[in-house]
């Protein structure tokens, strides 16, 4: 096992707290924590591919980064629509 899937396993264990977060805190704290777990995601899969020498893995870590950021700020503005 290399460094880079050790500390992917690191950052996926990392996610949990945030995941607790969305679920037992108010909607705000919920869609920060989502947000960072949603960065550890990604940099995990990203430190996956380069363990496991697959570049395929890393377009679609940088595709969930990117998407991850642009969901949360469109949950963000519906969220400030609502009354």
């Amino acid at each position: 096992m290399s460094a880079w899937l050790v500390g992917a396993g690191v950052l996926l264990a990392s996610v949990a707290p945030p995941a607790w977060i969305a679920v037992a805190r108010p909607v705000e704290d919920g869609l920060v924590a989502l947000e960072a777990a949603g960065t550890s995601i990604a940099l995990a899969l990203l430190l996956v591919s380069e363990g496991l020498g697959r570049s395929s893995l890393s377009d679609l870590a940088l595709v969930l980064g990117a998407t991850s950021l642009v969901g949360a700020l469109a949950f963000a503005a519906l969220l400030e629509r609502e009354p």
